[in-house]
């Protein structure tokens, strides 16, 4: 069975070579077949090992590129165009090859084609004096090509290698030169590398549609395996009443665990085909399916040779009384029947097979959360993924290219760095041994593993590494092939290790790993001793069953890998005494993975590397310091990525980060390295794709580990630390100068104290008291930069002590919603749902909280969202009130307000506040109140003042026009349509007249009266040339006030440059 993943989709290969075909009635033309012929008999006979690369370079070309493929090389009397250079130049190097689109003025580089001699037997090992294997050469000058490379093509004459650049990573389609005799080879070669489609596009289409079936599959793959799980488990409940339903997940799980490996093995040869349906074909009124599935585990087990079965052993099939007491019926086993049919030789891939079982143990969380004794268990969203988070019919898992580089720069940076303490000369036979016994004694732990992606993408890290060593070797004389054979053994139990806190992510971990290594008549590796349950976090029995206590042989690992759980703090409250006892990072509202942060420094040997993927949260949030210092002092943190809020999970916001580490050789410090630097990228990519192709050329920066204070991290190089450190400086705070600011009413039910216009003046008509208590309300939308829209709403202000009495009509208004205003009584049983409001001291009739501060709302006030892009602050002179989630400072102090509205201020808000999805930070008051405040003159404060309010009169008159346009635009609705506006003709100005025309029209489902048209174009014209003029005043008036406030932070032009830049 090979394990090299191929870069095309059989199903979608085959389906394009039945519609179109390289072969004529079958057979390969006969100019190719002789070309072909030829290549056969050098290559087979071993001819072509006895000469260099140099002396067939020049024939592989001409025949294999040019004749076969179709390729038309440079040539001194080349005219028009050209698809083939040889040694073209890329940056500092020549690529051997490189195909694409040529003429005398344009090059279009699309493949880099790397061309090394027979004597290259291994293209994924690093060259003998270089640093670099074939393969990583040629990806080099793809990289080097600056986004122009869109294929890798490698060969060693014997072996044609293609890799889609750069998405692929280490998958390839492969061809041996000496197959390509054989028809169905010819004409698979052919489709994906001849010039016709290659080098058209064609072959790119074919990948994309590659990608899409097998998305297609996996989606389908786990809609009828989620289905079979939740008929299992209601099943098994209803054919066994008196077991629990909570206990048939795991039995379910397991059944279907199993079945999968044996549908899996048929198709892999690892059992005899039809192996499953030949047991339960034997089904009869004597012997039932059950009693015929189990015969089967047993036989897979211990081995049958009557019927040709080999012994796996490995626990997988092992007796298992829980499952093996239940009564399970022919009719539930028949839903089974689905699994079987896919063709896990071709459609299913361990990839795919790896994404369903990461999803898989998503939807167990689920499972356990919903499943209920009483009831059966519903097929909904509740058993597939996270509620609100994840998709509903798709499979969310770790892309493969993330676990992929997290792999290569935690095992692969420690295996790079004990090679420099070899002693042996370089590519020695005794070098390579030395490097074959580091591979053997390299231990690895993911401490939540899982469903074993991380694991499994070690394995294959290793045995890849593993392979070349022992190949090397051989080529310099070792004779013993004993590692190759017992190669899945070894690094099974010598290399690799993991704990999870679920029995059925450990079953799914192992499952994982067995199919990634099952090899024909060998027995499956135990994992008993190396995959185990246990909670990671909890090291003592008395505090919690499955502690886990992490000793011999789990501990010490050279390598701590893997994704730490997402579990909100809310859900630690049983452990969250013993994690304040003994973790250092111990913080009351810190989330699960903070400490396995800790605990992966903790189980890292001295000098070993430790790579998470995990929330980035913690860069910035109070409760976060604790982690911050701890990396920070005990760590040598090497890398970080920050992906923001791109959606690495698909459907799943986490803010996720890459941090790679070491553990210091040196003894405890007290303060972090001064020295040490940590390379960070803060990824720019808005999409999951552009990411891959990112990943390739990062844009790395450089900071000192020391720089990464206690109170935040900074990701920003040492210019921009030193600007940041010059404008915040020992300058007085927000808070010491002003007062922190204060944020705006939560009331618990909005739906009940807000109200619209409509109904404040019928509450005003009812009873004129209902004034006393409605205020105009604002929400965070409603509020830009320097200026407020108004929504026209308000909010029924019912404070503390109101006599409600008095307001009758308010009263009434207030009753209808009195079931869901109720505060839930402090008796109320836990668990039950409460339709009401929370436990509180109010009355159903009161807002939630006290807002003690309430006379601040009715004063003249600076007020902002807790959300914002940019900086939008603005004033408020209308004694309005806020949501909850808006902030004010009541004071009537423009000087402030273009102080908060200025650039500089907004280059230290956003190195202070934590960045969340969609390009917001939050402005929380613990950040904002830091901010730093200079002193100023009276004309300081005065130039700046008239700033502030100039540049709010033209945003106010702005608004007004854009506004009074708007609210004409219903007019040329028809009176039996609803006159709603869409996006684009909410931001009418945007527009040219003829798109305006087209806008209306597709919403109104009729055009602009061709009377008024002309009228309407005038209009629209002059009110679009004014607002565009007061648009440039403002910007100029902001550029007057930043200038100002540039000046009075004593910020020279580079200074400003560089802030202006950062921004941008």
């Amino acid at each position: 069975m090979s394990n090299t993943p191929t870069l095309f989709h059989p199903r979608a290969l085959s389906k394009t070579l039945e519609k179109t075909s390289a072969l004529k009635n079958g057979v390969i033309p006969p100019k190719a077949n002789k070309i072909l012929q030829q290549w056969h008999e050098l290559i087979t006979s071993g001819k072509i090992k006895k000469h260099k690369e140099k002396n067939f370079q020049t024939p592989f070309i001409s025949e294999i590129c040019t004749e076969l493929l179709g390729y038309k090389p440079a040539t001194k009397q080349s005219k028009g165009t050209w698809s083939l250079t040889a040694e073209t130049t890329v940056k500092r190097g020549s690529v051997d090859i490189c195909l694409g689109k040529f003429t005398d003025n344009s090059q279009d580089k699309q493949v880099m084609f790397e061309l090394k001699g027979a004597d290259t037997t291994d293209m994924d090992r690093r060259m003998h004096g270089r640093k670099l294997s074939a393969v990583n050469q040629a990806r080099e000058y793809a990289l080097n090509s600056k986004g122009e490379a869109q294929w890798v093509m490698v060969s060693n004459m014997v072996e044609i290698r293609l890799y889609k650049y750069p998405e692929s990573g280490n998958d390839y389609e492969s061809w041996q030169i000496a197959d390509l005799i054989e028809p169905a080879e010819y004409d698979r070669f052919m489709l994906l590398l001849s010039h016709k489609n290659l080098i058209s596009g064609k072959t790119q289409r074919l990948y994309a549609l590659s990608l899409k079936t097998e998305k297609d599959i996996t989606n389908q793959l786990y809609a009828d395996y989620r289905e079979i799980r939740v008929q299992l488990i209601n099943g098994m409940k209803r054919e066994n009443n008196k077991i629990r339903r909570a206990a048939m997940v795991g039995r379910a799980q397991t059944l279907l665990d199993r079945v999968l490996f044996i549908a899996f093995a048929e198709d892999r040869d690892l059992l005899p085909d039809r192996t499953l349906e030949n047991y339960l074909e034997r089904t009869s009124e004597f012997r039932s399916s059950w009693e015929l599935l189990r015969q089967l585990f047993t036989d897979i087990d211990k081995g049958s040779k009557q019927r040709e079965i080999p012994k796996f052993n490995g626990d997988l099939f092992k007796p298992d009384d829980a499952l093996d007491e239940l009564d399970i019926s022919d009719e539930l086993l028949s839903n089974l029947k689905r699994l079987w049919e896919y063709d896990f030789a071709t459609d299913i891939s361990e990839t795919i097979l790896g994404r369903i079982f990461e999803q898989s143990i998503a939807d167990l969380d689920q499972i356990y959360e919903a499943v209920n004794e009483d009831s059966e268990l519903q097929l909904t969203s509740q058993t597939h993924g996270t509620t609100g988070k994840r998709k509903k019919d798709g499979v969310v898992y770790t892309p493969d290219f993330i676990t992929t580089w997290i792999v290569e720069h935690t095992l692969g940076a420690y295996l790079d760095k004990q090679k420099q303490a070899f002693t042996a000369e370089e590519d020695s036979l005794a070098w390579w041994q030395a490097y074959r016994d580091l591979l053997a004694t390299t231990r690895i732990c993911d401490p939540a593993c899982g469903s074993g992606a991380f694991l499994v993408a070690a394995y294959k890290y290793l045995k890849r590494e593993f392979k070349s060593v022992n190949a090397r070797l051989a080529e310099l004389g070792e004779v013993s092939d004993l590692f190759s054979k017992r190669l899945n053994d070894d690094i099974l139990n010598n290399n690799l290790f993991g704990v999870d806190i679920n029995a059925e992510s450990v079953e799914i971990a192992r499952l994982s790993l067995w199919l990634a290594t099952a090899e024909p008549g060998k027995p499956l590796t135990s994992l008993k001793e190396n995959i185990k349950q246990g909670n990671s976090v909890i090291h003592h029995k008395n505090a919690d069953k499955n502690a886990f206590g992490w000793k011999k042989p789990f501990c010490d690992f050279d390598v701590v890998l893997g994704n730490p759980p997402y579990v909100r703090q809310e859900r630690l409250s049983d452990i969250k005494p013993y994690l304040e006892k003994h973790y250092q990072t111990y913080h009351g509202v810190a989330d699960l993975y903070t400490y396995f942060f800790e605990l992966g420094l903790k189980i890292l040997k001295k000098d070993g590397y430790m790579g998470y993927i995990s929330s980035s949260t913690f860069f910035k949030t109070g409760s976060g310091e604790g982690l911050r210092k701890h990396l920070s002092i005990d760590a040598n943190i090497q890398t970080i990525v920050d992906f923001g809020d791109l959606q690495i999970f698909e459907g799943v916001t986490t803010y996720p980060a890459i941090l790679i580490m070491n553990k210091p050789s040196s003894k405890p410090r007290n303060q972090p390295p001064k020295m040490h630097k940590v390379t960070f990228w803060n990824v720019s990519s808005g999409k999951l794709d552009d990411l891959k192709t990112e990943m390739q050329q990062p844009k790395w920066g450089q900071i000192s580990q020391r720089k990464l204070a206690t109170d935040g991290w900074r990701l920003e190089d040492e210019r921009l630390q030193a600007l940041r450190q010059k404008i915040i400086g020992t300058k007085k705070t927000l808070k010491d100068v002003y007062g922190s600011p204060l944020y705006g009413v939560k009331t618990g039910r909005n739906e009940a104290f807000v109200i619209d216009g409509h109904t404040k003046d019928l509450l005003i008509a009812e009873d004129p008291k209902s004034l006393e208590l409605i205020k105009p309300f604002f929400e965070g939308k409603d509020l830009k930069k320097w200026r407020s829209e108004s929504r026209n709403l308000f909010l029924i202000f019912t404070r503390r002590g109101i006599e409600i009495d008095k307001y009758p009509a308010i009263k009434k208004h207030l009753e209808q919603y009195r079931s869901i205003l109720e505060p839930k009584p402090k008796t109320h049983p836990k668990g039950k749902p409460w339709k009401g409001r929370k436990t509180g001291t109010y009355k159903w009739f009161e807002i939630q909280d006290s807002v003690d501060y309430f006379s601040a709302f009715d004063r003249p006030k600076i007020i902002y969202s807790e959300f914002s892009k940019k900086p939008n602050f603005s004033f408020d002179s209308e004694n309005a009130f806020t949501n909850n989630k808006c902030f004010f400072i009541p004071l009537d102090d423009e000087f402030l307000l273009g102080l908060l509205n200025s650039s500089v201020l907004w280059f230290v808000i956003s190195g202070i506040c934590t960045f969340v999805r969609g390009g917001y930070y939050e402005l929380r008051t613990i950040r904002m109140e830091t901010l730093p405040i200079p002193k100023a003159s009276e004309t300081q404060k005065e130039e700046i003042s008239a700033s502030a309010e100039n540049c709010q009169t033209l945003a106010e008159q702005r608004y007004q026009l854009e506004n009074a346009f708007r609210l004409e635009i219903p007019s040329l609705c028809p009176a039996d349509r609803e006159a709603k506006l869409n996006n684009k003709l909410k931001s009418w100005w945007l527009l040219s007249f003829d798109a305006f025309k087209t806008e209306i029209k597709k919403q109104f489902k009729q055009a602009i009266p061709l009377q008024d048209t002309s009228e309407w174009r005038t209009w629209f014209e002059k009110d679009k040339t004014a607002i565009q003029t007061l648009s440039n005043q403002l910007a100029n008036a902001e550029q007057t006030l930043n200038a100002q406030v540039y000046k009075l932070f004593r910020l020279n032009q580079e200074e400003i440059d560089l802030l202006e830049e950062s921004l941008n």
